[in-house]
């Protein structure tokens, strides 16, 4: 996991999301229906079927 991964994925944990599924290069975290991929660079993508 890299530092900008840790620190993205820090911020959703304190707002309420966890961890999913932790892989080698993304991290799956789900709040709800919400489900987001924390990528390498610390970028947020919404996963496919997530609801908004």
């Amino acid at each position: 996991m890299t530092g900008a991964q840790a620190q993205a994925l820090q911020q959703l944990l304190l707002v309420g999301f966890r961890v999913e599924q932790m892989g080698k290069r993304v991290i799956k975290v789900q709040r709800g229906n919400d489900y987001r991929l924390v990528l390498q660079d610390g970028g947020l993508k919404r996963a496919m079927g997530a609801r908004r």
